[in-house]
């Protein structure tokens, strides 16, 4: 159906604009290299002098020669040929339709991909840590991205995209734990806990609804600070009605995966096949 084929164009949009994470942190290192390390970085964390003293010699590399802007042109093109690609073959990424099910089906399969991929890398390490490093480096390679096509210099980006990550990164990380957590995750009524016990159609129902809540939860938090960065500093214009809109579409469709993939999964997990 129409539907289902932009749900697939919506998850295929996801996974081809991934390489751009790439391209951005070579973009973002090349533009910041000729930037001095604090002194303080020394002394952050055991590797720290280590760091200060890798800093220090890129920075005189940067000044001294031009590597660093052969690795921002080097970025560039990676970038650019990337988003040409994606644009090239609309039938394949672009979301088909103008209707409201069309855009919610492209959602869904954009949500769902990443979901999915959140979800298999906890599962493959047994902790929510990975998914939510790479998802909050995603999240600071496109704001970094937007804040220099939007004509921010690198160094204000570098720190504005380095708060979205680690926010992104932050909420990952809970809502993972508490959505893979099975159904003691969350601590419920023990009269409850007892209900959906004697009562399985009651008891997913519940779940279901549990996890929906912290997806939605999740998804409705991330999007919302992503929108308070970007317009607060300036790099996205864009009228409150259309603000909310895309907060509470993110919200709404968090809350749909969250309730059928969650009641899946907790099944799965009952039968101790994960």
């Amino acid at each position: 159906s129409d539907l289902g084929k932009n749900a697939l164009r919506g998850a295929a949009h996801f996974a081809a604009s991934m390489p751009q994470m790439a391209g951005a942190f070579l973009k973002e290192y090349g533009e910041t290299m000729e930037e001095q390390p604090k002194f303080w970085e020394q002394f952050f964390g055991p590797l720290g002098q280590i760091n200060y003293n890798a800093k220090l010699a890129a920075s005189q590399v940067a000044k001294r020669t031009q590597l660093d802007e052969k690795l921002v042109d080097i970025a560039d093109q990676f970038i650019n040929a990337n988003r040409q690609f994606i644009r090239n073959k609309p039938e394949l990424f672009a979301q088909q339709g103008n209707r409201f099910v069309d855009m919610l089906a492209y959602q869904i399969g954009q949500g769902g991909a990443s979901l999915g991929a959140a979800m298999g890398l906890s599962l493959v390490t047994k902790s929510p840590t990975a998914a939510s490093v790479v998802f909050g480096a995603y999240q600071k390679s496109q704001v970094y991205l937007e804040a220099r096509d939007a004509g921010m210099n690198p160094y204000s980006a570098k720190t504005l995209s380095t708060v979205a990550g680690l926010i992104e990164g932050g909420l990952e990380f809970v809502g993972l734990k508490y959505f893979l957590g099975g159904s003691k995750a969350i601590k419920l009524p023990k009269s409850l806990s007892n209900m959906i016990a004697e009562h399985p159609v009651f008891g997913r129902l519940i779940i279901g609804i549990e996890k929906a809540a912290v997806e939605g939860g999740q998804e409705t938090l991330q999007q919302g600070s992503e929108e308070g960065i970007t317009q607060l500093s300036g790099i996205r214009q864009s009228h409150f009605k259309d603000t909310m809109g895309r907060i509470g579409m993110a919200s709404f469709v968090g809350s749909l995966l969250g309730y059928s993939v969650g009641v899946t999964l907790n099944s799965i997990q009952e039968q101790g096949l994960i």
